[in-house]
């Protein structure tokens, strides 16, 4: 699990338009790096699917 807080608290808040929608403390990730970041923490099976034209990701890990 430290990994995994390691890796996280080292994001940022992104610029513009999403920038001005998150809460503060609240990071972004790209699919690619939440499924890096599962898999660190032991997660065997990591599916993720991100929608083609909105910032939404779904995320699917199985220890």
């Amino acid at each position: 699990m430290g990994l995994f807080k390691k890796y996280v608290n080292q994001t940022r808040k992104p610029e513009g338009f999403l920038g001005k929608m998150m809460i503060d403390g609240m990071k972004c990730y790209t699919p690619e790096q939440l499924e890096t970041a599962l898999k660190s923490a032991g997660f065997a099976q990591v599916t993720s699917l991100h929608h083609p034209k909105k910032p939404w990701i779904t995320v699917i890990a199985k220890k």
